[in-house]
Formats: C-alpha cells, sequence, structure tokens
C-alpha cells in the first residue's frame, strides 16, 4: 500500500466523523428531527473511534489527522449537542413559544434563553484544546470528555419520558432546567475531576473489572428499559464510577 493511501484512509474515516456532525446539525435544525441527529452522533463517535484504529493499524499518524480529528470533533461533539439542547429548549414548550411570539407580553425576555446552549460548544472547543496539549493517560480523562457530554444531552432527547415532562411543566421552569443541565455539563468538561476512559488494556478481569462491571450493568439496562431509555443511565453510572474510582485512585 502507497504512504499517500496509508495517510488517506484515517483521514476520510475522520471526515466520515464531520459529515455526521454537519448533518447532524442541519437536520436537527432545518426539520427538526432531534432523534435522527442523535443517531448521526452516534455514527460520528464510530467514525472517531476507527479513525483513530487506524491510525495506528497502517502506522499512519500525522499532523494533519490530528487538527482534523479536533475539528471533526468539534462540530459533532460541541456544536451538534449545543445545537440539540438549543432545539430542546424551544421545541419542549413549541405551542408556548409560539404564544410569546404571536401575542408578546412582559415575559417576551424568556425567548432568548435558549441561546444559553451556546455555552457547550464553547466548553467544548476549550475542554478538546486542553485535551490536544495536555499528556495523553490510558486509564482517566481530566474533565468530562466532550462525546461524554454530548451523548448525556443525546440521552435526554432520546428517553421518552423527556419530552412530556418538559411540556407539562412552565416554561420558566423548563427552561431552568435546561439551562442547569448545560451549564453543569460545561463546567464538568471545564473541571479537574478525573473520568475513566473505560478502555480495555487486556481481556484480563482483575485490570478491567470496573470496565466490565459498567459493561454488564449497560448491558442489563438495555434489556430491560431499551437503549434510548436506558442511555441516561448508563452515562449517570459512568460519572457515578468515576468520581467513586478514578479520583480515588489519582488522588494526589
Amino acid at each position: 500500500m502507497s504512504k499517500s493511501i496509508k495517510y488517506a484512509i484515517p483521514n476520510a474515516l475522520t471526515a466520515m466523523n464531520l459529515f455526521c456532525g454537519v448533518a447532524g446539525i442541519i437536520i436537527a435544525l432545518h426539520f427538526s428531527m432531534l432523534t435522527i441527529a442523535c443517531y448521526l452522533m452516534f455514527v460520528a463517535s464510530f467514525f472517531d473511534l476507527l479513525d483513530g484504529l487506524a491510525a495506528r493499524l497502517l502506522n499512519a499518524p500525522s499532523k494533519i489527522g490530528k487538527e482534523l480529528d479536533s475539528l471533526s470533533d468539534m462540530v459533532s461533539f460541541g456544536v451538534l449537542p449545543g445545537v440539540l439542547m438549543f432545539k430542546l429548549m424551544y421545541g419542549a414548550n413549541a405551542t408556548k413559544m409560539s404564544s410569546l411570539l404571536l401575542f408578546g407580553g412582559s415575559d417576551q425576555y424568556l425567548l432568548f434563553i435558549p441561546i444559553i446552549a451556546i455555552i457547550i460548544p464553547i466548553a467544548a472547543s476549550f475542554r478538546l484544546a486542553k485535551f490536544n496539549i495536555e499528556e495523553q493517560q490510558l486509564s482517566v480523562f481530566t474533565g468530562l470528555s466532550s462525546p461524554g457530554a454530548a451523548y448525556f444531552i443525546a440521552a435526554i432527547v432520546l428517553n421518552s419520558r423527556t419530552l412530556p415532562l418538559l411540556q407539562s411543566m412552565d416554561l420558566i421552569v423548563a427552561f431552568a432546567i435546561l439551562a442547569i443541565i448545560s451549564i453543569l455539563l460545561s463546567l464538568l468538561m471545564l473541571s479537574k475531576i478525573k473520568f475513566l476512559t473505560l478502555k480495555f488494556k487486556s481481556f484480563s478481569i482483575k485490570n478491567n473489572y470496573i470496565t466490565y462491571i459498567f459493561a454488564l450493568c449497560s448491558i442489563l439496562l438495555v434489556v430491560l428499559l431499551g437503549f434510548n431509555d436506558s442511555l441516561i443511565w448508563m452515562i449517570l453510572i459512568y460519572m457515578l464510577i468515576s468520581i467513586i474510582f478514578a479520583n480515588k485512585k489519582f488522588k494526589k
């Protein structure tokens, strides 16, 4: 295989990550098909995994590949989840929002609250930049990864109980909950809290028992609740075991 093809394959996979991210943004903004946008995010994460694997297998790491990977991740796991949260704020209370637009009133300022979703891509950009300049660690991340935050937002969108619950709430309460979630996820991305990578170093149970426990819990949740409704619980369990195990193990 020629050298140019070897380097082109990982970059092509990274470009597919970017394609899925941009497609998800367009579908969410123009068609309001948030579920499909979430699935495109998951496909993007699959290509994000493949490009690094391909680069290692082909022994074809490159500076442009690293930069392209970060830019693609910024779109798929920064801008796209920010758009999802923005649309979630509007879409969950579309009737109430339409009333504000049509009839005005002193509470029209509420129309600007969903702009707070912009902090998600901003925080993701700092998180990705920090990841690029820090020494890579195989077992932990410092701060919640941008894909981790993105998956949490996707889990909110996909959960069958989310929209009915938000629609039943007062507009200010619904906005407040989603705004708090946006702020907390952004703070977690920028924090110094350790989060497990859950990567298999080998197939040894002793060295990977936390990963195995998480995998078993995830399978059980999917069987009991289905993928869409179990996703939010999987992420919450991941955050919990990270706070318990990673920060205890690496506490200085």
